[in-house]
């Protein structure tokens, strides 16, 4: 029965392209993300996030970049708003900058079916994600959300 309905959801996806569909109704980007930098005790800023195929992060004195170029433009805007609001829970840079690395092992398929899952199937879907045993970080979603 699980598993039914689990197809239910890929079968939904295939119609329609649901991450287009999340990012036409998401609210804009702050036009300026900040964030804190604890190693060099200042504040930085991500000017025009939405524009950036690139998020260039100092952490722990250290340049490290989050590439959205390499990965499907709605999954990109989609993780963009993802970092937003990771900020926005306080989070160290460097645990925002983890969860997000990791997050590169899901496909736009895996997106688009926790996306169409909503409350009542989310638990089915997790388990599906679960069962494939990708590294611990990708499913680290869930702590931000």
């Amino acid at each position: 029965m699980e598993q039914l309905q689990f197809h239910e959801f890929e079968r939904i996806n295939s119609g329609r392209n649901v991450l287009a569909e999340l990012c036409n109704n998401l609210p804009s980007l702050p036009s300026t993300l900040r964030y804190y930098d604890e190693f060099n005790d200042v504040t930085r800023s991500i000017n025009n996030p939405l524009e950036k195929p690139t998020f260039e992060l100092v952490i722990g004195g250290r340049m490290q970049r989050l590439d959205f170029a390499r990965i499907n433009p709605d999954c990109g805007i989609i993780l963009k708003h993802v970092f937003a609001l990771a900020l926005s829970k306080n989070l160290s840079i460097h645990t925002v900058f983890s969860y997000l690395s990791a997050m590169r092992h899901l496909t736009p398929n895996d997106l688009a079916t926790l996306i169409v899952a909503g409350p009542t199937g989310i638990g089915l879907a997790w388990r599906a994600l679960l069962s494939r045993d990708l590294p611990q970080g990708a499913y680290d979603l869930r702590r931000i959300l």
